[in-house]
């Protein structure tokens, strides 16, 4: 039977349908009963028309709050940070700059393709997501034994299209072990002089991809 006990204030889909904007200290939230797991919980949200975010963390666009550290810090999390748009584009690029040149943690699950993939696939995630170079492992897949890497050096001045990965690919590679640490593995990638660096376990399997 449906609750008689009064409610204060506004229901939780009341507040949502709203479309309204609240503060910290706009609520005082009433604690309830829910029916639902932690894990159940959804909390990716769309920071625009085409990034989803899935941990909302977004920093204020201001020129006090959002600078290269502040921005750097919220996209290890997962979150982002807008340069405020009175700061002179000038400066807005070197604060761009600052966080695109900071050293990327490991990339967990980088595209990977197989041997028998053509560069007219490489084609199609550089096209959708602005990149042109991937792993290769046997399988094509994430943790799958790993036979090469397929950069823009490659295949940039390859006319057909329809090209192996596996004619094209480099095979003398440079890799880290599984259990290096951020720092060692950026000293490899520095030292190498190679743009992606594969980290592989004892068996030669993908484990992660440093760029």
């Amino acid at each position: 039977a449906e609750s008689s006990v009064a409610t204060d204030g506004l229901s939780g889909e009341q507040i949502r349908s709203n479309r309204d904007g609240y503060t910290s200290s706009d609520l005082s939230i009433l604690p309830g009963h829910i029916h639902l797991d932690a894990k159940d919980v959804e909390l990716r949200a769309q920071a625009t028309k085409k990034i989803k975010l899935a941990l909302p963390f977004i920093s204020s666009p201001m020129d006090t709050v959002t600078e290269a550290s502040m921005a750097i810090h919220l996209a290890l999390y997962g979150g982002l940070g807008i340069i405020h748009c009175n700061n002179p584009i000038e400066y807005q690029c070197v604060e761009v700059a600052k966080v695109k040149r900071y050293e990327n943690g490991f990339i967990l699950d980088p595209f990977c393709l197989p041997p028998t993939a053509t560069l007219r696939d490489i084609d199609r995630i550089k096209s959708q997501h602005g990149f042109s170079g991937c792993p290769v492992t046997q399988n094509g897949e994430m943790g799958g034994r790993l036979v090469g890497i397929v950069t823009t050096r490659d295949h940039d001045f390859i006319t057909n299209r329809d090209t192996a990965i596996s004619t094209v690919m480099t095979t003398e590679l440079v890799v880290a072990p599984e259990g290096c640490s951020l720092s060692e593995a950026n000293k490899i990638l520095t030292d190498s002089k190679r743009g992606k660096l594969p980290v592989v376990n004892a068996a030669y399997e993908l484990v992660a991809l440093i760029s």
